[in-house]
């Protein structure tokens, strides 16, 4: 019983250290093109987390590479390439690695961040540029955490 209680507290402090989500951007799949909102309210600079669910060659993180873009309306403000490879940190809840291959749901905090101008509302485009690396994709979700 101590030890559930010590896992579901250790938990709780992983998925604190990632920040509060701000944004999701739902992708799945390589190739996949997708956005959403993102009101600031006092947040205008954010971190960029990646999750990847499902199966990988390569060892403990999959390489993936995203484009992310932060729109004022139709006006692209700033856009930034993303990559698994480069994370600082990384939450899983499940994870096996064997022989190379990897399986699990994690997420990562990629080197990326986004910036708006000012408190507003602004739309986050992202595409999975390469996610040749998931042999089986459940979610390839960025993330925009503060």
């Amino acid at each position: 019983m101590k030890r559930a209680i010590y896992l579901a507290v250790l938990v709780g402090l992983a998925a604190g250290c990632r920040g509060e989500e701000l944004a999701r951007v739902k992708l799945v799949k390589n190739g996949d093109e997708a956005e959403t909102s993102w009101t600031t309210n006092g947040t205008t600079k954010a971190k960029v987390w990646a999750e990847y669910n499902g199966k990988w060659t390569g060892g403990k993180t999959p390489s993936i590479v995203y484009e992310v873009e932060l729109l004022d309306g139709d006006k692209s403000i700033g856009k930034t390439e993303c990559k698994t490879s480069t994370c600082s940190a990384r939450v899983c809840s499940n994870e096996v690695t064997v022989n190379g291959n990897g399986s699990g749901d994690c997420e990562c905090q990629t080197s990326c961040t986004l910036e708006a101008p000012k408190d507003g509302t602004y739309t986050v485009k992202a595409t999975v540029k390469d996610a040749s690396a998931m042999t089986e994709a459940k979610d390839l979700s960025i993330i925009i955490r503060k």
